[in-house]
């Protein structure tokens, strides 16, 4: 599930996938680009909201030896 944080640290962050839950407790998995390592976010279940995306989503990345 996709999930967006509507307070607390991570309501800058964008878009996450929600790892896991227990109880009032959730893990939240961001990523800045597909590249680099994702930040896992400990937060409250009151903080986020679950979100669908729009069919065909997608992720572009820059890559330099490319140029493209």
């Amino acid at each position: 599930m996709f999930v967006t944080a509507v307070s607390g640290e991570g309501r800058t962050w964008g878009i996450g996938k929600l790892l896991s839950q227990e109880g009032a407790e959730c893990t939240v998995e961001y990523f800045d680009t597909p590249m680099d390592e994702p930040v896992l976010h400990r937060c409250l279940a009151s903080d986020i909201r679950s979100l669908t995306l729009p069919s065909q989503t997608r992720v572009y990345s820059y890559n330099p030896g490319l140029a493209a």
